[in-house]
């Protein structure tokens, strides 16, 4: 009975609306162009989403010549895109989102270099198989970015192929066996060209001795070119020392080059480049729970490396780098003179500064003699919005004019020790026609009350004419902000005021949003929390003094579930009602309109709901943001009566999003397999590779229906290709067992590729009549 009650409850307020499925998130599009003044200055890249642990790749990704920045944030396992670029007669580098749709899905850890010297930066990353190769085929990179996911022998099979890369192990001089090259997803690799043949060479942390291991590329000296990427082990005591993983410290002269061990466990980054005076390579290391960076200096050669120096404490003679854990640095022309400075980053976010995380040291000798001098820590975070970590924002108008400004809560800042939240507040100072934020504090007094995270929500909940806020702690507590200003058009003056809100609790990481839900003119509740629903609180006080029930009054709002990718991870939703016109305007009482509900979710995207007539949400559109644990507001910025959205971001950032403006984001790409790469030397080999345990494919030959069994339970999917690599069919599959519908293929030869997170697989099919 309280199902049909509650339906009931609810007609009154969406009676009106069709189902004509209104696409209105597909109109919109990543915009990062309203401008944003910090002092007098606007910043170069305000809408960036925020930078948290970064691991920076220094290459050309739009092939101008130019260098750019591309960076993977191990917090959320996002890319960002830094374009080089001229702004106001300097050189900056500047954030431009169109480029982090082109790629996939990545994790723990993501390098680009250029492997095959063609000056397309390939993409280098981790998975349960191994390091996993992204090679870049863009035809025109200013316009996309293309992969094919590259493939090598099997470790356990030198009959098959998978996408974990290996090495030939040789076990004489002419005999090896193939063996793969382990990273563990915590070590951060480096790829560079020890030997300066002009093939990539690895050099990863292994054994449980703390050893660093040199896989050689041999491409060159076997082909002539660098076009493959033919590893041998060349060395499993590069360099001649090792790291005592009890205490991070580094023991010069202490090991032999033992063949013996199995992985690293603790975790470290490895960099390697030139550090003194010498013409050979140093190092870089950056330990798990070590906040220093380890300078090692080699006496040898870069073919026989002997490190015999060091200042474990790097830079000593100036100001030592202290990033708390995981440190891990960049070669890098920052001021764009002749000579190479060097950028340090935390590899890590577990324990870490939030915050001013770039360690940016200028190089002031020569190219013979580097001498490296501390800067500051603010490098790119003093061009971004950046709030620690997870953001709210907030469109409201404080100062009581006519234009919409922004708050900004987070849940915490963090120092690796101490946390606290602050609210920031940015005035608009454009004008009806152009939005302009300032910002004028990162700590709004009146919020500044020792909270544990804040999120707030606004509404007049008073019924005195101007806007209250309702706030909720991370451990879901609520709090009111009553607004005393005299008058709506003064500026808000907001005090916390003891009300029968202070004894609910909505559940952690709460994300309310007031609205009228049931036609009454009084302000109800919802709520998203770590729940796979939105909760409706039901106002049943009056106008002037609302009330709410300590639980919710309908649990799962609109009968809505969101299913989110990661089993792992909470959903955090992030409820915001909207009602527009036929064109997309916030609706008015004049023009009325429908309801949609928003919905951002912690995996990054956003949901637009409908209502039938019962009360029932049926889902209509879907938008990609490349972020996540998104926390949304929207509201009109200017005279078109357009609703912007900005959402905030698990990294404590802000990204917005403007209906034809932009781009619109599609779906990370599914990246092909390539089986045409030169490491494929047996091309009959191709199409029966590794994947997982057994996989049955029956019948084949097949009519109209395919049938592919596998031995457990697997999610991803299954794609069949034409003999000329064209794609004609795609399915996500999420069980053991699948059923193919292929009565739309003609009789021939396919090739079908079934592709997981870990492993793929691929397999010659015959269609016949």
């Amino acid at each position: 009975m309280t199902r049909i009650f509650i339906l009931l409850f609810f007609l009154p307020a969406f009676s009106s609306y069709s189902q004509s499925g209104f696409k209105f998130l597909s109109q919109y599009g990543i915009y990062d162009s309203i401008p944003v003044i910090y002092g007098s200055d606007s910043i170069t890249s305000p809408w960036c989403g925020g930078l948290h642990s970064p691991i920076t790749s220094y290459v050309d990704i739009n092939k101008d010549g130019v260098k750019d920045l591309v960076i993977f944030d191990r917090f959320d396992n996002s890319i960002n895109v830094f374009i080089r670029r001229q702004h106001k007669g300097f050189l900056k580098y500047i954030h431009d989102p169109f480029y982090t749709q082109f790629f996939p899905n990545l994790d723990s850890w993501v390098l680009l270099y250029d492997y095959n010297g063609d000056s397309l930066p390939d993409i280098f990353t981790t998975s349960t198989s191994g390091i996993t190769v992204y090679k870049n085929i863009s035809k025109d990179p200013t316009k996309s970015l293309e992969w094919h996911q590259l493939l090598f022998r099997s470790s356990s099979d030198s009959t098959k192929w998978g996408i974990g890369m290996s090495h030939k192990r040789y076990y004489n001089a002419t005999d090896y066996l193939w063996s793969a090259i382990n990273c563990n997803n915590l070590d951060v690799p480096a790829l560079v060209d020890i030997e300066g043949d002009g093939d990539m060479d690895i050099v990863i942390m292994t054994g449980t001795q703390g050893r660093v291991s040199w896989f050689e590329n041999i491409s060159v000296d076997q082909r002539g070119k660098p076009d493959t990427l033919d590893f041998r082990n060349s060395e499993n005591c590069w360099g001649r020392f090792s790291e005592d993983m009890s205490n991070n410290s580094i023991l010069l002269g202490s090991c032999k080059g033992s063949r013996s061990g199995s992985r690293h466990a603790a975790g470290s980054t490895i960099y390697l480049t030139k550090i003194d005076s010498g013409n050979t390579m140093d190092c870089f290391i950056g330990g798990a729970l070590d906040p220093r960076a380890k300078a090692l200096y080699n006496s040898g050669s870069n073919k026989s490396v002997n490190m015999t120096s060091m200042d474990t404490n790097f830079n000593s003679k100036n100001v030592s780098v202290n990033l708390k854990y995981f440190v891990r640095p960049l070669s890098i022309n920052l001021n764009h003179d002749t000579l190479q400075d060097l950028l340090f980053t935390p590899a890590n976010y577990l324990f870490n500064k939030d915050h001013n995380q770039f360690w940016n040291y200028e190089n002031i000798g020569s190219p013979n003699n580097p001498i490296f001098s501390y800067v500051d820590s603010t490098f790119l975070y003093d061009q971004t919005m950046d709030f620690g970590t997870s953001s709210h924002p907030l469109l409201i108008n404080v100062d009581g004019d006519s234009l919409t400004d922004l708050l900004v809560s987070n849940t915490y800042y963090t120092d690796g020790d101490t946390y606290w939240t602050n609210v920031a507040y940015f005035k608009n100072i454009g004008d009806n026609y152009v939005p302009k934020f300032k910002l004028i504090t990162k700590n709004y007094k009146a919020f500044d009350l020792g909270f544990d995270g804040l999120h707030l929500a606004k509404g007049d909940l008073d019924n005195d004419g101007d806007i209250d806020l309702l706030g909720t702690k991370s451990n879901g507590v609520s709090i009111w902000f009553e607004n005393k200003a005299l008058l709506p058009t003064d500026s808000a003056q907001f005090v916390r005021r003891s009300s029968t809100f202070d004894s609910l609790q909505f559940g952690n990481y709460s994300k309310p949003h007031l609205v009228d839900i049931d036609g009454d003119s009084l302000l109800d509740l919802l709520v998203g929390s770590v729940l796979p629903f939105i909760s409706y609180y039901k106002n049943i006080g009056t106008k002037s003094t609302p009330k709410f029930d300590k639980q919710p009054n309908h649990p799962q709002f609109g009968w809505i579930h969101v299913k989110y990718d990661n089993p792992n991870n909470y959903p955090l939703l992030s409820p915001h009602m909207i009602e527009v016109d036929s064109t997309g305007k916030l609706a008015t009482d004049s023009n009325g309109g429908k309801r949609l509900l928003l919905i951002g979710v912690s995996e990054g995207p956003i949901y637009s709901y409908e209502f039938d007539t019962n009360g029932t949400a049926i889902p209509v559109d879907t938008i990609h943001t490349y972020n996540k644990n998104l926390t949304l507001t929207v509201d009109i910025l200017n005279r078109d009566s357009l609703p912007v959205i900005i959402s905030g971001t698990q990294r404590g950032g802000l990204i917005s999003m403007v209906k034809g403006r932009g781009f619109v984001p599609k779906p990370p790409p599914l990246v092909p397999v390539d089986t045409t790469q030169d490491t494929i030397t047996d091309p009959d080999l191709v199409p029966e590779f590794g994947g997982q345990g057994d996989i049955r494919i029956y019948p084949n030959p097949f009519s109209n229906a395919l049938n592919i069994m596998m031995n457990k339970n697997e999610s991803g999917f299954i794609t069949i290709f034409d003999m000329k690599g064209r794609i004609e069919m795609i399915s996500y599959f999420d069980q053991s067992e699948v059923t193919l519908n292929t009565e739309n293929l003609s009789k021939g030869l396919y090739i079908l590729e079934i592709k997981t997170e870990d492993w793929v697989s691929r397999h010659r099919v015959i269609q016949i009549p």
